[in-house]
């Protein structure tokens, strides 16, 4: 096998492996959409659902600044895109060869050792 070769089967894994982890974030995201309405929709067909979920709601209501807290605090610990990454630094660097271009604290530092 050629390094080209090896270079070209090293980077369809990596696509791969970012295709499969695309599609399970994107399946979590929809089952996190769906639970709630299906367990919304479970309660309400049951005899005493509206009920209870008036009673609910009434709670909700009278604690509205503890929800907005809540709802703050998600938001706070809530992951950003940036964050996904983070965790994959050689996404878009690079040459397209894989080679990576030196950062400019390598550059110093080899200037350092050089002059000892």
């Amino acid at each position: 096998m050629s390094v080209k070769e090896h270079e070209e089967e090293v980077a369809e894994q990596q696509v791969e492996n970012q295709d499969t982890h695309g599609v399970a974030t994107d399946a979590v995201v929809q089952a996190a959409v769906q639970a709630p309405m299906a367990l919304l929709g479970a309660l309400v067909s049951t005899p005493p659902g509206p009920g209870i979920l008036a009673g609910g709601v009434k709670m909700v209501v009278r604690n509205i600044p503890l929800v907005v807290l809540f709802a703050l605090l998600v938001l706070l610990f809530w992951p950003s895109e940036s964050d996904s990454n983070a965790d994959d630094p050689e996404v878009g660097l690079g040459k397209p060869n894989g080679m990576h271009p030196p950062a400019g604290d390598d550059l110093h530092r080899q200037a350092d050792q050089s002059q000892r």
